[in-house]
């Protein structure tokens, strides 16, 4: 083979070299192309199926709380054909006041609620219940403005009556009419707030002393 036909051959066979692994370059090219795709629509589907769930609101309770909340609960039909919990109902026919601030649970603020107050009520006739608040003397980081009272029919599942008093007008005892709807009723529930910060006390139940309506 002469020189000239040795250069020729090799010549080719550079340039067919080279076309191959411009090929091979163009489908490694694609094949990452198509891995990213691949990576990203698989990082969109962890998104969707691992991402951050919504934050739950401050007050709302989780389902372990839930399942606290409901223990002991008797669950009644509603005459619309729904199903309610009924609160524990109270033996006690007087609760005294807690003494001193709380602090929020799982605040990093470290937030303060107000005390619970005392409480205890009787009936004076069919639509009056007189209601005696005291409240404790405490730090005014969590002096409450408010007291929320709560009439109710405790196995009723019909919404109970509320009203919310300043804490000006709890000096003396209270005089709360009794609607229609719930003359029979027989549980009162209290709880302090504070304006400033819309903390709330503990909930505290009793039972109204006196007789009931007929």
């Amino acid at each position: 083979m002469s020189r000239s036909v040795r250069r020729a051959t090799t010549l080719a066979t550079a340039l067919t070299a080279l076309a191959l692994a411009a090929c091979g370059s163009g489908e490694d090219a694609e094949n990452q192309t198509d891995a990213s795709q691949i990576s990203e629509r698989s990082t969109e589907t962890r998104g969707d199926a691992d991402g951050a769930l919504p934050v739950p609101p401050v007050s709302g309770p989780s389902a372990d709380e839930t399942r606290k909340l409901l223990q002991g609960r008797k669950r009644v039909r509603t005459p619309g054909g729904g199903v309610a919990y009924l609160p524990v109902k109270p033996r006690r026919t007087s609760a005294p006041p807690s003494r001193s601030c709380a602090v929020i649970r799982d605040d990093p603020g470290r937030s303060l609620r107000p005390p619970s107050p005392g409480l205890s009520a009787r009936r004076l006739d069919a639509a009056r219940i007189e209601v005696r608040v005291v409240l404790a003397s405490v730090d005014d980081r969590c002096r409450p403005d408010y007291v929320r009272l709560t009439i109710d029919v405790n196995d009723d599942p019909l919404p109970p009556s509320s009203t919310t008093v300043k804490v000006t007008k709890l000096e003396r005892p209270l005089v709360i009419p009794v609607p229609e709807r719930i003359r029979n009723a027989d549980v009162i529930r209290a709880s302090s707030q504070m304006s400033s910060t819309g903390a709330s006390s503990d909930t505290v139940s009793v039972l109204i002393t006196g007789e009931r309506a007929g």
